[in-house]
């Protein structure tokens, strides 16, 4: 048997997480510059979640593009690097 994944009409909860991209989009307009914002975390935390909801409260002024690493050929996830 193949798990479904169930998505919630309702995103609750994740009101601090919203509020990070938010305040950095007020403060890109105040510069009135480019900007580039990074999410990341651990698998199945919920980024892509959050991103989509983030994005469905944006205006079409706002161009919001996402991405995601590499696999390796073994199918892994390549790991970004820290210092």
């Amino acid at each position: 048997m193949v798990a479904q994944r169930v998505v919630s009409p309702v995103f609750v909860g994740r009101g601090e997480e919203l509020s990070a991209p938010a305040a950095a989009l007020d403060n890109t307009a105040v510069e009135q510059g480019p900007a580039v914002a990074l999410l990341a975390g651990e698998a199945g935390i919920g980024k892509s979640r959050l991103l989509a909801e983030f994005t469905r409260s944006l205006g079409p002024a706002v161009r919001v593009v996402g991405g995601a690493s590499a696999r390796n050929r073994d199918g892994t996830r390549c790991r970004t690097h820290r210092s």
